[in-house]
């Protein structure tokens, strides 16, 4: 199994708590337009094996800036998606509010 690391916690937390997928999140979080290498990370995410070594339990270190999203959007996105997962409404942003603001932060 791999180390547990800061994206690992983040992308597993996402998972747990607001139903996505790490290919949903990935998505989200990082812009497919970039590179990895030689490799398109549009391309790279959709494997497996290559978004869990290589995205999921990346070390922050390890991540050029430039392979994510705007902050901003990708923030929004998320939210929005985690709050569709949990019903929707006032309730599930008050969860998701709750919840990232509490321990999980």
């Amino acid at each position: 199994m791999a180390a547990e690391t800061p994206c690992s916690v983040l992308y597993n937390d996402i998972r747990s708590f607001g139903g996505l997928k790490h290919l949903e999140i990935a998505r989200m979080l990082i812009n497919g337009n970039s590179y990895a290498g030689s490799a398109l990370l549009d391309k790279c995410s959709t494997n497996r094996s290559y978004l869990t070594r290589y995205i999921v339990h990346r070390e922050p270190d390890q991540c050029a800036p430039g392979i994510y999203n705007d902050f901003t959007v990708s923030t929004l996105n998320l939210a929005a998606a985690i709050g569709n997962k949990l019903g929707g409404g006032e309730r599930a942003y008050q969860e998701l509010s709750d919840h990232y603001s509490g321990p999980a932060a």
